[in-house]
């Protein structure tokens, strides 16, 4: 008898929202993400953003105090 892969949770919804910079994730087994705009773009594997392209590397927006 050979075990079957167990399931994985699979995203249902994708919603970029600009006025809050977030990207919001749900998934069909019920559980919901909400991701800063600017934590995609820090752990963005893009090249650029690892300092591979012809410009400078990106800086990330000043927080305020």
């Amino acid at each position: 008898m050979s075990a079957q892969p167990a399931s994985r949770p699979w995203p249902t919804d994708l919603e970029f929202d600009r006025k809050v910079q977030l990207l919001r994730i749900a998934f069909d087994d019920g559980a919901h993400f909400e991701i800063p705009f600017e934590l995609l773009r820090i752990e963005s594997p893009s090249a650029e953003n690892k300092g591979h392209g012809a410009n400078p590397l990106p800086r990330p927006p000043a927080k305020p105090m």
